[in-house]
């Protein structure tokens, strides 16, 4: 156990979704779509029918007429030539501590907390990486894996569990890699297939740029570099023979490039060599591993069909009307208090007012959930009798305020007349959101995801009437006070 966790020789190479039994790999960053108006740009299918440019160093073939975006998927695999997008699926659940002994929450100022984590039925492909001269390794690898082992944590909360291994045969290079012979003056792409921690050799610190000078002093007089196109990212870590966490780094983060031009002939045993060994620090953590593709850089074939959108893990139950009525209960007790804090927010940095009479009377009509809306639009654009006084209307006029809303699913923030906040929330489609709407909603979630969104969404919108409540009632004491001064 000492020669295969602690002592370093073996590198552990990060595990990617399987795809027809190949490892994906992590998307390059200099990979773009075309926008397409038929799509959502939020639509991961989109990037299934949609052109795929590898604009690494290279213009845009039709010089700016159309708009390109990134890649929506993490990871791609090269299956004859064309791509499969893959992904890893994720859900989140929401959980108590308790004390084991005694049954019971444990004291603190919080005790809910939730759980990122793999769905269940999915496939991963890794890699472990051992010297050639040390087959005793090897052999002790294959035993271990063998056994029966427990991944993950909270494994008394249903969790985690005991994969199922499978050891495919011994390779010279990492998988999902696929080298191709590269002539001299060809362009070809060095890309990382893992985050590269990465030191500047001048100032000692950690420094993601230090990827070109690290690519260059692989390759020596080899290829010369063109370009280079970084994403940055923070690594974490865990020291296995001290037992304790490593410190926060910036690194370079996989699916970067590193644009090339080879001086020489390149053969596969010689792009096998140089992308033998990670480049940078903890690389027995499967940091710094890189591959070189010869693709052709104006463009790649997806492939995609209907038939693979399927969902990778197993088919999901539906939902018992216990935790839709749990989870209901929580959307409405976490939106209302994040909603009055946005009314509040919203409230203090309204300008122009004047009276809080005129404000109180437009909370009338809040007291009756049915009717709110047409009152409201009966007010603002109904009949000439059912309208507003023109003193009225000049009195919410005259106030402004800051405010974020959702539309038809879009979000807004704009400086509106309390008389246009008016008008607008008479559409059903108006709804008030705040900050971090999406965060606390995941945070709350006990459902499934769509499930969870489809409640968040509902309870929202029912909360329309609370959040003007509040804001006008905000209103109304902000000009009191002020008029009292």
């Amino acid at each position: 156990m000492q020669d295969l966790i602690v002592s370093g020789d073996i590198r552990f190479l990060n595990a990617y979704p399987a795809v027809d039994g190949l490892r994906a790999l992590p998307t390059p960053i200099t990979w773009r779509r075309y926008k397409d108006p038929r799509w959502n740009d939020a639509d991961r299918e989109a990037d299934g029918h949609d052109a795929v440019l590898m604009l690494a160093g290279m213009d845009d073939p039709d010089e700016g007429t159309r708009q390109l975006q990134p890649m929506d998927h993490h990871f791609f695999a090269s299956i004859s030539g064309r791509q499969r997008p893959a992904a890893a699926q994720m859900r989140q659940t929401i959980h108590q501590q308790r004390n084991r002994a005694r049954g019971a929450s444990v004291k603190g100022e919080t005790n809910i907390f939730a759980y990122e984590a793999l769905e269940e039925g999915q496939s991963f492909i890794g890699a472990l990486a051992a010297p050639a001269d040390r087959p005793d390794l090897v052999s002790s690898l294959q035993t271990l894996l063998s056994q029966p082992l427990w991944l993950g944590r909270s494994g008394r909360a249903s969790y985690g569990g005991a994969p199922i291994f499978k050891i495919g045969a011994p390779g010279e290079a990492e998988p999902g890699t696929n080298h191709k012979r590269i002539q001299t003056g060809d362009f070809f792409a060095v890309r990382l297939t893992s985050d590269a921690i990465l030191r500047d050799a001048v100032t000692g610190q950690h420094d993601p740029w230090s990827l070109r000078a690290a690519i260059e002093k692989r390759f020596g007089e080899r290829a010369i570099v063109t370009q280079v196109f970084i994403r940055s990212t923070v690594c974490t870590g865990y020291h296995r023979l001290w037992r304790s966490s490593l410190p926060a780094v910036r690194a370079a983060a996989a699916g970067s490039v590193v644009l090339m031009e080879a001086c020489e002939n390149l053969s596969t045993w010689d792009l096998s060599t140089l992308t033998a060994n990670p480049i940078g620090e903890r690389v027995a953590d499967g940091y710094g591993c890189f591959t070189v593709a010869s693709d052709s850089l104006n463009g790649l074939s997806i492939e995609r069909s209907r038939a693979e959108i399927s969902e990778t893990g197993a088919p999901s139950e539906p939902e018992s009307e216990a935790m839709l009525d749990a989870q209901r209960r929580l959307s409405d007790k976490r939106l209302r208090v994040f909603l009055a804090y946005e009314a509040i927010q919203t409230a203090a940095n309204a300008r122009g007012l004047q009276g809080s009479s005129v404000i109180q009377r437009v909370r009338g009509p809040l007291r009756a959930p049915a009717t709110w809306r047409r009152t409201y639009a009966d007010w603002t654009s109904g009949p000439a009798e059912h309208q507003l006084k023109p003193m009225a209307r000049e009195g919410l006029m005259s106030i402004s305020m800051e405010i974020r809303f959702l539309h038809h699913g879009k979000l807004y923030r704009e400086r509106l007349r309390l008389w246009d906040v008016l008008r607008r929330a008479v559409d059903t489609e108006w709804t008030p959101t705040y900050e971090f709407d999406e965060a606390e909603r995941q945070a709350c979630q006990i459902t499934s995801d769509n499930v969870s969104k489809q409640i968040w969404t509902e309870a929202r919108a029912a909360l329309a009437p609370y959040y003007l409540d509040v804001l006008f009632r905000s209103l109304a004491r902000r000009a009191q006070s002020e008029g009292e001064k």
